[in-house]
């Protein structure tokens, strides 16, 4: 529980009368710490090599495309929809249950979820969660599933005041793996991947994906994805097995050295693909931080266009058939923090923030409630600029009918007691 203030998205629909507003907008580790241990994994001369020669040409969109699995980006997606949960999650009635897992082929073990949740500073004591499970494939076997198991992070996006510290804490710092020279990362990310990090090479060890071993997917939404990305390096670099993962609505993480790691390194171990980077629409978070502070973005960003329902490739930073082409002083995209960056395709509901009733905890009245609300708010906004404004003006409309209705009943009842009030002349 924070201590010093509630989550941004209990308040949520506090927000949404204000969507015509505007949306508002120091770790405890050594900025020069090391991550991977420098005998460990690909590091050292093998991976230095894959560098070197790059190995991996750059793919067509039809190879990209042909990797690219709707289900598994639902799958994670719902695996990071329950982080937002945090520690009131019941997880045999929620993530053990991931309906779209099952969709994607394959299952939460059961009783195999564990819940981490991370302190920052002296102040906050559940600043930042994960959720590390096992999975097991299901018949009929998809190409997306590399083995019968293997294991998965689920990472947690900005939910409170300690994430907003961390989201500004933005200048760039020695990533501090052996594998990778000159890479440079996140400050803020970095310091909750050394906060995390042996608690989760002790999970992973223990269930059967240490180094060598089974498959990982790793994910998360904003800034949760963020730091999948650096967890993902970490993990590559000290000789894990990263099966290709999908990272969800991430800001930037490292610069361009720590881009062609991905690009060259951990995209070897499932050709030619590193990561699958979803954006959405005008989310205003995936341009930041800017380029200009020394970021570069991963490929391969996936970027979808809810009016037009179709999938984009997109390779460059600034690419203009993608999120670019959003004019960054545009009503829409100053107010995407409420929009493109949680209502999405591929969340469960459209909506990729678990509200507290929903996570096992509540009623199944208030738990209908929370659904109809996401529902409702994921239909007025979900379509684009102008599907919202027709929304708005219909709903407007819906709203005024019967206002227009009950002034004329009340007119009419007023007038009928003036009549009754006047009565007839009394006899003398």
């Amino acid at each position: 529980m924070v201590t010093r203030a509630q989550p941004w998205v209990v308040r949520l629909p506090l927000l949404l009368p204000l969507l015509c507003g505007r949306a508002a907008s120091e770790g405890n580790q050594s900025s020069q710490a090391v991550v991977g241990s420098p005998f460990a994994g690909p590091a050292g001369a093998e991976a230095q090599a894959l560098i070197a020669d790059d190995p991996n040409p750059e793919p067509t969109d039809e190879e990209i495309l042909a990797l690219f699995d709707k289900d598994m980006a639902r799958a994670m997606s719902e695996l990071a929809f329950w982080c937002y949960c945090g520690t009131s999650l019941v997880k045999e009635t929620t993530v053990e249950q991931c309906q779209s897992c099952k969709a994607a082929g394959f299952e939460v073990s059961p009783g195999s979820v564990t819940a981490l949740s991370l302190p920052f500073n002296e102040t906050f004591v559940d600043a930042n969660f994960l959720l590390l499970g096992e999975w097991r494939r299901l018949e009929p076997i998809r190409k997306a599933i590399p083995a019968r198991a293997g294991c998965f992070i689920a990472i947690r996006g900005s939910f409170n005041d300690a994430n907003w510290i961390q989201n500004f804490q933005v200048n760039l710092t020695d990533a501090g793996m052996a594998s990778c020279t000159g890479c440079r990362v996140r400050q803020g990310y970095l310091d909750i991947v050394l906060t995390a990090k042996p608690h989760v090479l002790r999970w992973l060890d223990a269930h059967g994906c240490g180094v060598g071993g089974a498959p990982i997917f790793v994910t998360g939404h904003s800034l949760g994805g963020a730091t999948a990305a650096i967890f993902i390096a970490v993990l590559t670099d000290m000789g894990y097995t990263v099966a290709l993962s999908y990272l969800l609505e991430t800001t930037r993480s490292g610069n361009e050295a720590f881009r062609d790691y991905f690009r060259k390194v951990v995209a070897a171990g499932h050709p030619p693909v590193p990561v699958f980077r979803m954006a959405n629409d005008a989310d205003m978070v995936l341009r930041y931080p800017p380029l200009e502070m020394g970021y570069s973005s991963l490929q391969y960003e996936i970027y979808s266009h809810p009016p037009s329902s179709q999938l984009q490739v997109c390779r460059v930073p600034n690419d203009p058939k993608c999120a670019q082409h959003y004019d960054n002083s545009s009503w829409w995209y100053q107010k995407s923090l409420l929009i493109a960056h949680i209502v999405l395709w591929y969340a469960p509901g459209r909506f990729q923030i678990a509200l507290q009733p929903m996570c096992g905890r509540g009623g199944p009245v208030a738990e209908q409630l929370a659904w109809w609300l996401v529902g409702w708010y994921t239909n007025l906004v979900g379509g684009g600029y102008a599907r919202f404004v027709g929304s708005v003006a219909l709903q407007a409309l819906l709203l005024l009918l019967p206002c227009c209705a009950c002034v004329h009943l009340a007119r009419r009842r007023r007038s009928g007691y003036a009549v009754l009030g006047r009565g007839q002349p009394s006899d003398p």
